[in-house]
């Protein structure tokens, strides 16, 4: 699992970097050196939101009680979320729903990523990813295409 987490989290930086909405706002916290060297996993964080936007960034959207939605495209970035926020709730909400793509939360202590289906779906890993508890300041990528070490999954 600690394995599994560390190449998501590697992959997350090498095929994420520059998309969408989070660019503008968010960058990685690191000298390129450190980013091409893979150094910066071994770095503690206290919050990985904070490899992806500012920490007074997460602190913001966080007391206003929202979570950011990027999915490379125009549109709502910023969802209003419940207490009890899964996210099924949240694709409910921008009417998600995929073609074999990657979704990614990102929370404070992990980043979790799944391929995303439909949310009628039956598949068994998926119902669970959906259960997956979405709190203020997190983050939800939806990847464009999976490019960088295509197959390792497979």
């Amino acid at each position: 699992m600690k394995t599994h987490l560390l190449m998501v989290a590697t992959v997350v930086v090498f095929t994420c970097r520059g998309f969408g909405q989070l660019s503008e706002t968010n960058e990685v916290h690191w000298g390129q050196s450190a980013i091409t060297t893979g150094q910066w996993i071994f770095e503690p964080k206290r919050d990985l939101r904070a490899l992806f936007c500012s920490v007074q960034s997460v602190k913001d959207r966080s007391t206003r009680k929202v979570c950011n939605f990027d999915a490379g495209l125009e549109g709502k970035s910023e969802i209003s979320i419940s207490t009890n926020c899964t996210l099924r709730t949240v694709l409910n909400i921008v009417g998600g729903s995929g073609d074999g793509l990657r979704i990614r939360v990102i929370k404070k202590e992990c980043i979790l990523q799944s391929i995303l289906h439909p949310l009628t779906s039956k598949n068994a890993e998926w119902e669970q990813f959906l259960k997956v508890k979405i709190d203020p300041g997190d983050l939800i990528v939806v990847c464009r295409r999976f490019s960088y070490g295509e197959g390792l999954d497979e």
